[in-house]
């Protein structure tokens, strides 16, 4: 289970069956997973606002670690990156490649959460 945009950002899923995202953007966003096979999610955009999660903690992409702490920048939910959901939380990686978490991106990959926070690459 893998997707590749031409810019380069790698989709997948690690073998313990936790989210992966790999890869970085032209414009320095990074995107990682810990060594211990826990989503960690480090974004760092030009306006030098670093987002991450702890090693020990799960990500979900709904903006909750599974430890129930929110993850967001300002008080509107809004993560400072492109493309918005229906939830009002921004997420992207680029002007020119813009995803969000529960539709599809520019490059047509489709990606979702399901009613338990789960990710699944299928969009449900």
């Amino acid at each position: 289970m893998a997707c590749r945009t031409s810019h380069g950002i790698k989709l997948g899923m690690s073998k313990y069956s936790e989210f992966a995202i790999y890869g970085k953007t032209c414009h320095g966003i990074k995107l990682g997973v810990s060594k211990y096979s826990k989503v960690a999610m480090v974004c760092r955009i030009s306006h030098g606002i670093k987002l991450g999660v702890y090693k020990h903690r799960k990500f979900t992409m709904d903006g909750r670690t599974s430890h129930g702490i929110k993850l967001g920048v300002s008080k509107y939910r809004k993560i400072t990156m492109d493309g918005r959901t229906s939830h009002g939380i921004k997420l992207g990686v680029s002007k020119y490649s813009k995803f969000t978490m529960d539709g599809r991106t520019s490059h047509g990959i489709k990606l979702g959460v399901s009613k338990y926070s789960k990710v699944n690459m299928n969009g449900s």
